[in-house]
């Protein structure tokens, strides 16, 4: 399965994030903000999972960065908002595919992670809503 970038501030955060992603068969590198662009470059992952609100900065900044370093290699960003201003369209301009706002269920963030992965070849900027007969495929997933 796909390999995920595990952007957090918070160490026992990206942990738990982290088991539950392994749990779906997801590779997962977890890594702070400051560390993120480093692993970026020297081994691109197929997906990036990131705050939207970081303390040292934003969201967009990162993803913006991010997507730059692992160019040119397609990069599938998702970001998790905790408030609706920091899950506007802002973030997407910026570089997201995909903003969800927090809580998220650990069902819906593995949907949305291996929808992204799926489509990130095919993808055009815009254009990352998620389809009904990849989702059922999806269907066998634990609620």
């Amino acid at each position: 399965m796909a390999t995920v970038l595990l952007v957090g501030e918070h160490s026992p955060e990206r942990g738990l994030e982290a088991a539950i992603l392994r749990r779906y068969g997801f590779e997962v590198r977890a890594t702070s903000p400051a560390a993120a662009l480093q692993s970026c470059a020297s081994d691109p992952p197929t997906l990036v999972l990131a705050p939207a609100g970081l303390r040292a900065g934003d969201g967009r900044s990162l993803t913006t960065a991010l997507r730059e370093v692992a160019a040119p290699r397609e990069l599938a960003v998702l970001c998790v908002a905790a408030t609706l201003e920091e899950s506007d369209e802002e973030m997407e301009r910026g570089g997201a595919d995909m903003v969800l706002l927090r809580p998220v269920r650990a069902r819906k963030l593995v949907e949305e992670l291996t929808l992204l992965a799926e489509r990130r070849p095919l993808r055009s900027r815009g254009s990352m809503r998620p389809h009904a007969a990849r989702r059922d495929r999806l269907a066998g997933l634990p609620r």
